[in-house]
């Protein structure tokens, strides 16, 4: 029988392991990394995604809502009050304020949708000024929402 010399064959062996589990290592470090790197563009894409279904949804309810008070406010002047279905349109830009805005930003919408239908059809002049300063109040808490500066 022939003896065998290990002190050739052990640190062969040796560096074969460790070059495998170095690769092993540094694949698992990469797919890691790149898991990170696609979550983090992923939370991005819904931020960017969600601001921006805000903007929209603050740029439409005041869009409806001057369209709406004006219109309001011509059919005090005449004496007609509008139906139901004139305020659905608004009402849908506010639901989409609801889903997609504030809280804050929620209830000054909120509050001036029940001002815009409480004056409507009424001989009672609308009082500008609150409106206006409700319109004011949401369109800063807008600005602030969206991170636009003053």
């Amino acid at each position: 029988m022939i003896a065998m010399d290990w002190s050739t064959l052990a640190p062969t062996a040796l560096g074969g392991a460790l070059a495998l589990g170095g690769g092993f290592l540094g694949q698992w470090w990469g797919e890691r990394r790149a898991v990170a790197r696609e979550r983090r563009d992923r939370e991005h894409e819904q931020a960017v995604w969600a601001r921006q279904q805000r903007r929209d949804a603050y740029a439409e309810f005041s869009s409806a809502f001057h369209r709406d008070y004006d219109t309001v406010v011509a059919m005090n002047v005449a004496g007609d009050e509008p139906d139901f279905e004139f305020f659905s349109s608004l009402y849908n830009r506010l639901s989409r304020v609801k889903v997609f805005g504030s809280v804050e930003a929620d209830a000054i919408a909120e509050e001036m949708f029940e001002n815009l239908m409480s004056y409507s059809g009424t001989s009672a002049e609308m009082p500008t000024r609150r409106v206006q300063e409700s319109l004011d109040r949401f369109i800063r808490q807008a600005r602030r929402d969206l991170g636009v500066p003053d």
